[in-house]
């Protein structure tokens, strides 16, 4: 052996991520796996996993977990600010919300499909401190901070309101009876005043009005308006104030002073009176009535005439003038079932709808679960399917598996990458220096500042021969608080579960294997 003089020190660099390329004999490493880094920048081994907060008892524990079946989804939001800490956890056919201190969980909602039809994994987002919830198959839900849940607006449309007004007598009573006198005749406010007929003396001209009524919920989402009521309308009526001679009048008070004995203006405008006979869903909270201006003198759009606080069948008296009705009826839908869904400066933005997968909606700022039908756009020329939509800086990303457009003008998509798509919606993270990460067929890309770059192009060997490509869709991921990394969980070829989670942390890929499959996955404190 030499000495120290005549010895020559090996040095072998080992790169801290996987790198499935060639490499030359210095380099050494070929993966990395189940290590993780610590914050000094060194890696150490992974501990984990365990049951979290498991009961006392094993027997306990048993009894829980057989009770919550096989997970499909899991979230956690701090709601009011923090003060409301929410973790929710879906569960065959059950959502569950973990109760705290009591070390368990409670069911919230039941009957939900234990099935994953949609070929979707389930997606939840928070807008207006409340939880919106969509697997692609049953009806969208809200959760609020306490843990009542109610469908994300309306299914149902409500039925036509019934309206009753004036009626005009026969031609055999027109001599005895003037224009407006039968039926729900009740003077009023309502009724389009002018100068007709002889041009002298004032008059109601003829006119038309029809009613909508909506639903409303506790969050103030609006239902699809009903049908047109039938249409109520009034006759023209002239005005025939005359005059009494009251010079020689037996009774001194009015002696030499003018009555008028005849129709004035005011005597010939009426009431109308409207019935709701339709009874809304259990979380509808009111029900806003909307009413035209006169059709045949002012317009035909409805405007707001009432807000009623019930949900059964009602009466309404409508003694409200043209001109003291309120803003426009919205020309709403019914909120359909989603696959994909975000939130975007304060709408609700959701995608593939089930029966028109092309197309992107966005709700009214700040009511999530009312949609305008006008307020729809098809991201892609030839109508492909919409496979996730995303806010990122500012801007509102849609993607189909081979595109991604940009709709930051809602109206005219502006396409940012062709044969570049996404996926897996639950892919979609943001790393913390800005770096949007997401899945796509062959591989993952990030965008920074509207540049599309390749990110795994070091693992394609991984994403090309040894990933189940037919499970893409179902993959999730999260961004570990500590490290910021960028971890996806996968399905491995030859098994339909994730079970494989790949991380990134800006510069370098390595694998995790826990041994255990992993349905979601998502961030707490």
């Amino acid at each position: 052996m030499g000495g120290p003089s005549q010895t020559q020190p090996m040095e072998f660099p080992i790169p801290v991520g996987e790198q499935q390329v060639q490499y030359s004999p210095t380099v050494l490493a070929y993966k990395v796996q189940n290590f993780e880094y610590t914050p000094e920048g060194t890696l150490k081994t992974i501990v984990g996993p365990c049951v979290y907060e498991p009961p006392r008892t094993q027997a306990e524990i048993d009894d829980l977990y057989s009770r919550l079946g096989e997970p499909h989804g899991i979230f956690h939001a701090s709601l009011l600010g923090g003060v409301s800490d929410m973790l929710l956890v879906r569960t065959d056919t059950n959502l569950n919300m973990h109760q705290g201190w009591k070390r368990s969980f409670v069911s919230i909602k039941s009957g939900l499909s234990s099935d994953v039809r949609s070929a979707y994994p389930d997606q939840f987002v928070v807008l207006n401190n409340t939880i919106i919830w969509c697997n692609g198959v049953d009806y969208p839900l809200t959760i609020s901070h306490d843990g009542m849940v109610t469908p994300l607006g309306f299914a149902a449309i409500p039925g036509a309101p019934q309206a009753e007004g004036p009626e005009s007598p026969v031609d055999s009573d027109v001599e005895d009876m003037y224009p407006n006198t039968l039926g729900y005749a009740w003077e009023g406010n309502i009724g389009t005043i002018g100068d007709v007929l002889d041009g002298q003396s004032g008059a109601m001209r003829a006119g038309s009005w029809h009613y909508h009524v909506l639903y409303e919920d506790v969050h103030g989402n609006l239902s699809q308006p009903s049908i047109a009521s039938n249409n109520v309308s009034v006759k023209t009526a002239q005005s025939d104030p005359y005059d009494a001679d009251t010079e020689f009048a037996v009774d001194e008070s009015v002696k030499g002073v003018n009555q008028t004995l005849g129709l004035e203006i005011d005597d010939l405008q009426r009431q109308f009176l409207v019935r709701v006979a339709s009874e809304g869903p259990d979380h509808c909270v009111a029900m806003r009535l909307y009413r035209t201006p006169d059709k045949l003198n002012t317009s035909t759009i409805p405007r707001f005439l009432a807000r009623v606080p019930n949900n059964r069948s009602f009466t309404y008296p409508d003694n409200r003038r043209d001109s003291d009705l309120g803003l426009d009826m919205p020309s709403t839908i019914r909120t359909p079932i989603f696959r994909v869904m975000c939130t975007h400066q304060g709408r609700l933005v959701i995608g593939n709808i089930v029966g028109d997968p092309g197309v992107v909606r966005r709700s009214i700022v700040g009511l999530p679960g009312t949609f305008e039908r006008l307020e729809f756009v098809y991201p892609d020329s030839g109508g492909a399917e919409v496979t996730a939509v995303t806010s990122h800086s500012g801007v509102l990303l849609a993607f189909t598996e081979d595109s991604v457009y940009s709709l930051e003008d809602f109206a005219v998509p502006i396409p940012l990458a062709q044969g570049i798509g996404c996926i897996a919606p639950r892919s979609i993270q943001a790393m913390p220096d800005g770096t949007l990460v997401w899945l796509s067929r062959d591989g993952f890309y990030g965008m920074n500042q509207g540049q599309i770059i390749f990110l795994s192009r070091s693992i394609q060997r991984t994403v090309k021969n040894f990933l189940n490509h037919s499970r893409m869709r179902m993959a999730v991921s999260a961004i570990d608080p500590l490290s910021g990394e960028y971890r996806c969980a996968l399905a491995p070829a030859g098994s339909p579960k994730n079970t494989l989670i790949l991380c990134f942390d800006g510069q370098n890929w390595r694998r995790m294997d826990l041994g255990i499959e992993i349905a979601d996955m998502c961030q707490t404190k």
